[in-house]
């Protein structure tokens, strides 16, 4: 049923869509006006806005062919996480579809975009197809029919956030005077839910696992989108990264000294987790009266020593007045002092004997 007639400054037409069971109706403004047309289309409740840039005062005529459009091989992302500070989503907001439309003619336009079922507002962000212009800023585009049928691949990438996104790709028909085809709207209506978070990077040496919240991260640094408010992060105290040589923590970069910590998460934040890495210095006696041995921070003095420079022997030679007599400390046949003590600066790990 198509219903027409003059209110004001422009002219109206309205028409059942028993396709969707809803009011459609059409505004013509006048030339002066800087919006041209908008179909309005009532459903469930809600206001869906379909904006069609033409300057005309010919209200819409049922063709007499079907000239009809659909919407298939959508695909897009169900939730998403959503930075606050960054203005990103993870994973970003792709929607893809295949709109085909048949029984056109070549002067036809075929015009595809996505909207916010809450305000009936083009959403914003961006478009992509292989056939006509898409609108700047906006998920919307309009494609010039050069068959009869056909089939459009087209992207949109999606901009804004909103706890529940209600959102529906409209396709619509127009002629070549930007006239609505009348019947030819698809539509195909999904929602994304989206996560406010805010990142969180921790940066350690690439050997150090780190804890958040209770779930252990691969080594090395670590970034994630967390939920605004507390959060646990920990990491281990000693890093064993072979015998001889270790990680160990000192301190985290806003001075706090616990491996294991509480971080109120209220904006982007990024801590590091200092170690210091250690040697291990072997200063072995041959009569068991040596000192020195440990793990030492790299860059460091080690002090190594014996106790004592003669050991007398033991058993039989002990009783005849034998003695050990030091000799000096080595280090792989060589000699290193023939002082009784000494030091030695720790770049590496290191086995001394005193002889």
């Amino acid at each position: 049923m198509l219903l027409a007639g003059v209110r004001g400054d422009r002219f109206e037409s309205s028409f059942y869509s028993e396709k969707h069971h809803c009011f459609v109706v059409s505004l013509f403004l006048k030339p002066t006006a800087s919006l041209s047309k908008v179909v309005l289309r009532f459903h469930k409740g809600g206001l869906l806005f379909v904006l069609a840039l033409a300057i005309s005062l010919i209200p819409i005529i049922p063709p007499v062919h079907a000239q009809t459009t659909n919407i298939t091989d959508v695909s897009y992302p169900r939730h998403a996480t959503f930075d606050l500070e960054g203005r990103t989503t993870d994973p970003p907001l792709l929607v893809e579809a295949t709109v085909s439309y048949s029984d056109a003619k070549p002067v036809y336009f075929l015009d595809m975009g996505v909207f916010d079922l809450d305000s009936g507002d083009v959403v914003g962000g961006s478009g992509s197809a292989s056939n006509g212009a898409c609108d700047a800023g906006y998920a919307r585009c309009l494609i010039d029919v050069k068959s009869v049928s056909g089939n459009e691949y087209v992207q949109f990438l999606l901009a804004g956030y909103k706890p529940s996104m209600s959102m529906a790709i409209i396709a619509v028909l127009f002629d070549e005077t930007k006239n609505l085809i009348y019947n030819s709207e698809s539509d195909y209506e999904f929602t994304i839910t989206m996560t406010a978070t805010l990142a969180l990077s921790v940066i350690v040496p690439g050997s150090v696992p780190v804890t958040v919240d209770g779930l252990e991260q691969p080594k090395g640094n670590v970034r994630l989108n967390l939920v605004p408010g507390p959060h646990t992060i920990s990491v281990p105290e000693i890093v064993q990264l072979d015998n001889v040589t270790r990680l160990k923590f000192q301190h985290w970069s806003d001075g706090n000294n616990q491996t294991s910590r509480s971080v109120a998460l209220i904006y982007r934040t990024s801590l590091t987790a200092v170690y210091v890495t250690q040697y291990w210095l072997v200063a072995a006696g041959s009569h068991g009266n040596s000192t020195g041995s440990g793990w030492y921070d790299e860059g460091s003095s080690a002090t190594f020593s014996v106790q004592s420079a003669i050991i007398p022997m033991e058993n039989v030679l002990g009783l005849l007045g034998g003695k050990w007599v030091f000799e000096g400390w080595y280090e792989e046949g060589e000699l290193l002092t023939g002082s009784s003590a000494g030091t030695i600066v720790m770049l590496g790990p290191h086995s001394l004997i005193a002889r």
